[in-house]
């Protein structure tokens, strides 16, 4: 039994061009056919716009990643567990997370609040033939019950702010970007790239998440420590949440 674990990057097998497309873009390609024919018929049940998408997380694209992952680590290590696959692990000091994280937190915030207004114009004149229940601020709150708007937003903390983000940075940063050293500074820009691209959900915010997300994965690649982005990554979201306290409930 091969029981190999990769502690760095030169040990781990190396993706093509087109092998990095395929595992970073069809996760996305499957959740955004998901949410484009089951999203409606939720919608029609009863559920929320957001609900209705928030439970793709939790029914196809979570388990699609770690289901890749656990494959690989077998394939690959021999046992179920996923860190032999992740060379991305390496311990730094306290005072690198308190230092990093709040920076490239920070700078994302700032960045998705003053981009708004440009993803709100790509929104409206270049993606607007999708349809208008991609966009869940358009839905009307007011024909829910409490109870449904209060499990809309416990879902986009847990499903959106917890799951989502955790299983993405294993699979895209603990397990993809490694296998793009080969192109060293570029594998970053390319796994950067392919990693927006794949929300082919919401194509309006490519340009906001470019400036607002790669600063945090330089810092992931520099350290070799996929944990400052991954908690970043978190936080960002769980903020994203927090602040859609108003739109159910204002």
């Amino acid at each position: 039994m091969n029981t190999h674990v990769i502690r760095n990057e030169q040990e781990t097998e190396q993706h093509s061009l087109l092998k990095a497309a395929a595992f970073h873009l069809i996760p996305g390609a499957v959740t955004f056919l998901f949410i484009f024919f089951i999203s409606p018929i939720l919608h029609k049940a009863g559920l929320t716009i957001a609900l209705s998408i928030n439970l793709e997380t939790i029914v196809w694209l979570a388990p699609a990643m770690l289901g890749i992952l656990i494959y690989q680590a077998r394939r690959q290590t021999g046992t179920f567990s996923i860190k032999g696959i992740m060379p991305y692990r390496q311990k730094l000091p306290l005072r690198h997370y308190l230092i990093l994280v709040p920076v490239v937190l920070g700078w994302a915030v700032l960045i998705f609040w003053l981009m708004e207004p440009v993803s709100r114009v790509l929104l409206e004149h270049v993606f607007s033939f999708y349809p208008d229940w991609f966009d869940a601020s358009t839905d009307d709150m007011s024909r829910y019950s409490h109870g449904m708007l209060v499990a809309t937003w416990v879902s986009d903390f847990i499903l959106i702010g917890l799951l989502a983000p955790v299983v993405e940075e294993l699979y895209f940063r603990g397990y993809l970007l490694p296998r793009l050293g080969r192109y060293r500074g570029w594998g970053l820009l390319i796994n950067v790239v392919l990693f927006i691209v794949y929300h082919f959900f919401s194509p309006w915010m490519i340009i906001t998440r470019l400036i607002a997300i790669f600063p945090m994965y330089f810092v992931v690649w520099r350290t070799k420590n996929i944990y400052i982005g991954m908690v970043a990554h978190v936080l960002l979201n769980l903020i994203s949440a927090l602040s859609l306290y108003s739109l159910y409930f204002g």
